[in-house]
């Protein structure tokens, strides 16, 4: 279960201390409630549509990372390479080869 003290701040910057399953557990959480104030007219800017936007594709990447088989096809890979694409692209480092 998730609990506060899974984020640390160091210099002003929060860090994630979690093991990798968690991690992508709370990125998907992160990721509803970024989503769901979006919708709220008072969190409407420019940063958090950005935020949400990226934490709904880097949810989306874990998600399809935790799923896929150990061998993956053509198509498999093409929708990682888009998600990360995208995920890249939203956090201003987008390159996709």
């Amino acid at each position: 279960m998730f609990q506060p003290k899974f984020l640390r701040s160091t210099d002003g910057e929060v860090v994630l201390a979690a093991k990798g399953c968690n991690a992508r557990v709370i990125t998907s959480w992160l990721s509803d409630v970024t989503t769901l104030l979006v919708h709220d007219e008072i969190y409407q800017t420019e940063e958090l549509n950005l935020l949400a936007q990226l934490m709904h594709f880097c949810s989306s990447l874990m998600n399809h990372v935790e799923w896929a088989p150990r061998f993956l096809n053509d198509s498999q890979i093409q929708g990682m390479q888009e998600l990360a694409y995208f995920a890249g692209r939203e956090s201003g480092t987008a390159d996709l080869d």
